[in-house]
């Protein structure tokens, strides 16, 4: 579940400021979760189970939020996870410097692109990760202020940099072809061949060097930075054995393709712009669904059940946007996926889809919440008027007021209320 959908899970409790109904919102490994006790069980044994899968979990009732706004709840319930982390981890000789940051992020959301913003937020620990991005001294000098105010827009603009570094660095998950221009160096063994499939890479390298010249093994990147992770790393003297080893790797990942195709059940068919509605990406995508170029995906996922998506945001749905990413999900499968604008074929003519499409087209739309359902009235009715730069602005603004109204409220770090 992504961070947007938790908040609207618990809204319901937010909007009754519900008092009796504890909940626990916690990040497993990039993926955001809603816990509620069991009937039997009680607050302190229910925070204990939590808390040993994720320790930076963070619980509320709908009353602690005095029936706050979307955003309100929001900013909220992110920050009193980086306040979690801050507590969880204070200690060294950092301290004072960790609290700056600290300060500086709640004071300051509204000024991270959305897409800034997403990315942070689907770390596991978010506030080790913007410290390790941070490259200026954030304590103030002024002992009225908690972090130096001239460096905000600085720090800022080096996180945003940052971000968009990693994800040029980010292959797509399992579906996108990898760039295999520049060569692989694995502890010394230098690649020789490699080839891409189901999603992974599996390599044959060698090293003249070593006892053992001969290696094989696989490469996935499936993690939150987009990192080569290198596993079944096998080394052999024996030219034959690593052959039949790369050989067996290739024939592994075929079946997991198999199994695959199977499981989707859709007939081989690759959609085109004649399966497009016309001048459907002269208008925002946002919420809709969209055909990925097949010249896009690597030549095993040029089929239909890949290329179609449903869009869930990112600048790049907007046709004026200077950023170009497209975040979505899978049509079939429902897996997060992003893409970027010019890799859109176009938007789906869903009377000229399959049929597996037009039911799944069907089972999303009931899907939606009726915040959801809202929130893409009010995009279709508002895209063609307003521009970036005014949403940005409103943006802007409303965390400025926001901010200002909690400043007291954020600055004293006393007992965590979480227990």
């Amino acid at each position: 579940m992504d961070y947007k959908s938790v908040i609207e899970k618990i809204m319901p409790l937010v909007n009754e400021s519900d008092k009796d109904t504890p909940f626990v919102i916690s990040n497993q490994n990039g993926k955001w979760v809603v816990n509620y006790p069991y009937p039997a069980e009680t607050t302190q044994e229910f925070l204990k189970n939590i808390r040993q899968i994720d320790p930076l979990a963070v619980t509320f009732t709908g009353w602690d939020f005095a029936k706050g706004s979307f955003q309100y709840v929001y900013d909220r319930t992110f920050t009193e996870r980086l306040r979690v982390e801050y507590y969880f981890h204070n200690n060294g000789a950092d301290v004072k410097e960790r609290l700056s940051l600290l300060n500086l992020i709640e004071e300051n959301l509204g000024e991270f692109s959305p897409e800034g913003l997403d990315y942070i937020i689907t770390l596991e620990k978010p506030l080790a990760t913007l410290y390790e991005m941070k490259q200026t001294r954030l304590i103030s000098d002024n002992p009225n202020h908690y972090y130096n105010l001239d460096k905000v827009t600085e720090f800022v603009d080096t996180v945003e940099n940052e971000i968009n570094n990693r994800r040029k660095r980010e292959i797509p998950k399992e579906i996108e072809q990898y760039d295999n221009s520049e060569k692989f160096n694995i502890d010394d063994y230098k690649e020789k061949q490699s080839i891409q499939i189901a999603g992974q890479l599996v390599i044959f390298a060698e090293n003249e060097k070593s006892d053992e010249p001969y290696m094989v093994c696989y490469c996935k990147w499936d993690n939150p930075l987009g990192i080569n992770e290198y596993y079944n790393i096998v080394t052999t003297d024996d030219y034959i054995e690593a052959l039949d080893l790369y050989a067996e790797g290739i024939k592994s990942f075929t079946q997991i393709l198999k199994n695959e195709r199977v499981e989707y059940d859709c007939s081989a068919q690759i959609l085109t712009a004649a399966d497009c509605i016309p001048n459907g990406l002269d208008e925002n995508l946002e919420g809709k669904v969209i055909i990925i170029k097949p010249e896009v995906l690597s030549p095993e996922y040029r089929r239909s059940e890949r290329q179609l998506k449903f869009t869930s945001g990112g600048f790049g749905c907007s046709p004026d946007a200077l950023g170009t990413a497209v975040f979505c999900k899978d049509l079939h499968s429902g897996k997060e996926s992003r893409f970027e604008r010019y890799d859109v074929l176009g938007v789906a003519d869903i009377e000229k889809l399959p049929e597996w499409a037009r039911s799944k087209f069907i089972e999303y739309k009931k899907s939606l919440t009726p915040v959801q359902k809202q929130n893409k009235k009010i995009i279709n009715k508002t895209t063609k008027k307003r521009t970036l730069q005014n949403k940005i602005d409103d943006a802007k603004e409303k965390a400025a007021k926001q901010n200002s109204e909690r400043k007291n409220k954020v600055k004293k770090h006393g007992e965590l209320e979480v227990d």
